[in-house]
């Protein structure tokens, strides 16, 4: 079974420290939590006291309840699976990604899959799904339905910022 602390330790090679891009929809970040998207979220009377270790010591605990717990990564075989649906659970939404990987599945079943609903759930149906697909036949499969969910949603971003 994954281990949360490893796919963590994959997760926060990616995200930096604190930062307040203009750019960035969040707004003010610290370790890739957006104070825009989760602004109750424990550590922000820390980061604004640069009580720096306070701040970074309630990320881990953030990460694995509202990601984490949520795709159920306790329950995934595979590490490296766990690590990628974490991390993209974390960068778009674990109901996107789980809908997504529920699209997947359903494109990948054979006559002897039942069709899973696609209601952005980890259900047992879904884990089942997912623990029975290889790591390679998972990252092949996901890549492509997440770049091209991801296009289509910057392609509508684009068009909102010109309104």
């Amino acid at each position: 079974m994954a281990d949360f602390n490893k796919a963590y330790a994959f997760l926060v090679t990616k995200e930096g420290s604190l930062s307040d891009h203009p750019s960035d929809y969040g707004g003010q970040t610290y370790f890739g939590i957006a104070r825009g998207f989760w602004p109750n979220w424990d550590g922000w009377a820390f980061v604004d006291t640069a009580q720096w270790d306070l701040a970074k010591a309630c990320v881990p605990g953030f990460y694995k309840k509202e990601y984490w717990d949520t795709i159920k990564g306790d329950l995934i075989n595979s590490q490296l699976i766990a690590n990628r649906l974490f991390e993209q659970s974390v960068n778009s939404n674990t109901m996107m990604v789980t809908k997504n990987l529920q699209e997947i599945c359903n494109a990948l079943a054979t006559h002897d899959n039942a069709v899973i609903a696609e209601d952005g759930k980890m259900g047992p149906g879904t884990m089942a799904r997912l623990n029975a697909m290889s790591s390679k036949q998972y990252e092949t499969a996901i890549e492509f339905a997440l770049r091209a969910k991801y296009l289509n949603f910057l392609l509508g971003r684009a068009k909102e910022d010109k309104t």
